[in-house]
């Protein structure tokens, strides 16, 4: 989730601004990959792109890859690069390992919404609830008066306390003190609509293999503080573009060599993610800590060690 520049972070008791370090923006996801799919065409106009085809099977042979898309023939190549989301066919097809654990998985909710009181085109919001600090609430300008708002939280939260997501999150919109009344005039555009979020961070794990390497939420890149991957997406995507050129400059395709993409993901991407991940838990259970740390923030001395410390 790309973020606006400034930033409202707002926990039940206190609340403070920040501006993130770098210009930023929020968009619509459609409108994103389109501008990636424009950058393809207009850089790499060679490439083929199908349209509309998702993958039904992957088989690696000794001296290739064999893709079947759902429609069409069957196509091979020499690398996959799987970068097809938190529920990576190349991810399940290839590495038979057990799903995450919900103590690194978040799962949410989101809905797009025009007309909120309040809400600002160049400021994202964050809000908290002692209820569940394992996650929060958000509202992200998305352009033209829309508004990306959503609930995510831990997966194990969610299973622990039975959490009904859409639920919450319209019980929030209307009791929460820093949203109630907001949404009174409020209009929802489409529905509310889940998805699952693998977190980075946690154990490691294999993300790659002979002729293959995974990046992106595929790869469990996300944030575990702030629930953001398009960052990380792209950085594993240039990470793994380096790699596939060492791959075919050497003709050198085994797992061995392409492990060195997991060493780099781990170096430039990992150790960041591992620190989010340990600061995560332990504001979980601590709401006191969390309204002491915004109260920091106010304070034009401390405001940046607060805002290094949240990312």
């Amino acid at each position: 989730m790309p973020c606006a520049s400034p930033a409202s972070w707002r926990p039940t008791a206190a609340a403070s601004s920040l501006q993130w370090k770098l210009p930023s923006f929020n968009s619509p996801r459609e409108t994103f990959d389109d501008a990636l799919l424009a950058l393809v065409r207009t850089h790499a106009p060679a490439t083929t792109i199908l349209e509309n085809t998702s993958l039904k099977g992957l088989h690696i042979e000794a001296d290739h890859v064999r893709l079947q898309p759902n429609q069409g023939s069957e196509i091979t190549c020499q690398l996959v690069i799987g970068c097809d989301g938190a529920n990576s066919v190349v991810g399940r097809k290839l590495l038979p390992e057990p799903r995450l654990a919900r103590a690194h998985h978040c799962v949410g909710v989101r809905a797009y919404f025009e007309n909120i009181k309040g809400a600002e085109s160049g400021t994202t919001e964050f809000f908290l609830t002692r209820d569940y600090l394992a996650g929060y609430c958000w509202l992200f300008p998305v352009g033209q008066g829309r508004y990306n708002v959503g609930l995510g939280m831990l997966a194990e939260v969610v299973a622990e306390h039975k959490v009904d997501l859409k639920q919450t999150l319209q019980r929030l919109l209307a009791t929460h003190p820093e949203l109630a009344g907001r949404f009174a005039e409020a209009r929802q555009l489409g529905p509310t609509v889940g998805f699952g979020l693998p977190l980075g961070g946690g154990r490691v794990r294999p993300i790659s293999g002979a002729r293959f390497m995974l990046c992106g939420d595929a790869a469990s890149l996300i944030d575990p503080l702030q629930g953001h991957g398009i960052d990380t997406a792209i950085q594993s995507g240039i990470l793994a573009a380096t790699q596939a050129t060492a791959c075919f400059a050497r003709q050198d395709f085994s797992a061995a060599h392409v492990a060195q993409y997991d060493a780099e993901v781990a170096r430039k991407i990992g150790k960041k993610l591992a620190k989010s991940y340990r600061l995560m838990r332990f504001l979980s259970t601590k709401p006191w800590l969390v309204n002491a740390a915004v109260r920091l923030a106010r304070v034009p001395g401390l405001k940046p060690w607060v805002q290094k410390a949240i990312g």
